[in-house]
């Protein structure tokens, strides 16, 4: 390590070092330790050195400084206002978007019905706080690169509709408005004698009506169905 003509010290490698390994080394050789900079790289614990000059390999002497930069050991931050809009956009071309321009991921949280496009974006979290949705996004929040943002998806299952009002209806006119609102018919009971099914009436149906109620889309309907129409029935 030594030429003895002017004590002159071929220089150690110190990348990929962390700063407490360093010091030894600085103080082993009398090296005067320089922090130049520090850069966050996503994945990797801070304090860790990235670049240094002298180069390795390169003559120095005793008492020499050494210019260093490390790893940041807290992450960068930038403000939501920055993120693309996200709201309503395709996830999968989004999620791509993220972890190129910020270096954040984003997985699924979970599904809400949308009668939109599937898979498009209805709400983001950080840190389970919402900062995104179609009201806005939350201003003051900060977002750390390498982080995680979370998001809840559209899909078309899984929502409500109002119980309709079926009776009287002839039935024709009943499966196609069941139909519509995205429900399915189930049994169709015949009260008497039926000889034309599609020109029957509805006489009861099964869950009932009332108003304001709600079932799930993709729920049956069971029907009873008479040939005359009922009396009560305008």
């Amino acid at each position: 390590m030594y030429t003895h003509h002017g004590e002159r010290i071929e220089m150690p490698e110190l990348l990929d070092k962390s700063l407490s390994d360093v010091q030894k080394i600085a103080d082993k050789y009398h090296f005067d330790v320089i922090l130049y900079d520090s850069v966050q790289i996503v994945g990797k614990p801070g304090g860790i050195v990235l670049t240094q000059n002298p180069p390795t390999g390169s003559y120095v002497k005793s008492g020499r400084k050494i210019y260093l930069t490390i790893s940041k050991y807290n992450a960068d931050r930038f403000p939501v206002k920055l993120l693309p809009t996200l709201y309503g956009k395709k996830y999968s071309l989004k999620r791509q978007e993220i972890q190129d321009r910020f270096s954040v991921q984003m997985k699924v949280k979970g599904y809400k019905y949308d009668p939109g496009p599937i898979d498009h974006i209805l709400e983001v979290y950080y840190h389970n706080r919402p900062i995104i949705n179609r009201r806005g996004r939350n201003l003051k929040v900060q977002i750390a690169k390498g982080d995680t943002l979370e998001v809840v998806l559209s899909k078309h299952g899984g929502g409500e509709v109002p119980i309709p009002d079926l009776h009287c209806k002839p039935l024709a006119e009943a499966k196609f408005l069941i139909e519509s609102l995205k429900l399915k018919v189930g049994k169709v009971n015949h009260m008497g004698f039926v000889d034309d099914p599609s020109t029957a009436y509805v006489v009861s149906q099964f869950p009932s009506f009332k108003s304001g109620e709600k079932i799930p889309m993709g729920a049956y309907m069971d029907l009873s169905i008479t040939q005359e129409k009922p009396s009560d029935c305008p």
